[in-house]
């Protein structure tokens, strides 16, 4: 299941095809909303989130931190997956409640729970790192040699932009440059 922000779209067609070939039994769920000019749309305009935390047996989170996914998996939203499931976090840390996670957790609601990102970076919620069925990692989702030298050519380029005099192509305030052209 693949969460973006919280609406639901259940897994395409061409999912079927790809579990088959892998030889998963069980299907792959899909939680996931289009950003459009008219603004976030669901994908087929039924919210089955609740459903599909009840079934899943992982709950994998790839979503922005934005004011509506901050706490989006909180005390309600984690007493909604299934008992033996693994939570997931690769996304952003305060997506998730931790301390309610910990007592999830610690009262067996769910299975295990695997971090790469925390909700009070560095801080890690007390209990955490003691629980035989947490794996922590320090932040590395993008740890990878070819992810790594892509990054580097990204700053370089904005770099040379800007000392070019151009608009950086990764530019998060384009309006600034707007306003320098204006007379």
């Amino acid at each position: 299941m693949f969460w973006y922000n919280h609406q639901l779209y259940v897994r395409p067609a061409e999912l079927a095809d790809a579990e088959a070939k892998a030889g998963i039994e069980r299907p792959i769920l899909i939680h996931c909303v289009l950003e459009t000019s008219q603004g976030v749309a669901n994908l087929d305009g039924v919210d089955r989130s609740a459903e599909m935390l009840s079934h899943a047996d992982f709950v994998s989170i790839h979503c922005p931190l934005t004011p509506e996914t901050r706490g989006l998996f909180s005390e309600a939203r984690l007493a909604r997956m299934r008992a033996g499931s693994i939570l997931v976090n690769t996304a952003r840390g305060p997506i998730v409640d931790e301390r309610a996670l910990v007592n999830a957790l610690a009262e067996g609601r769910i299975a295990g729970a695997g971090l790469d990102v925390f909700e009070n970076e560095p801080r890690i919620e007390p209990g955490l790192a003691a629980m035989p069925n947490v794996v922590l990692t320090p932040h590395l989702g993008s740890a990878v040699a070819g992810l790594r030298e892509a990054m580097a050519h990204v700053v370089v380029d904005n770099i040379a932009a800007v000392l070019e005099g151009r608009q950086p192509p990764n530019c998060c305030n384009p309006e600034i440059y707007a306003q320098e052209a204006t007379p």
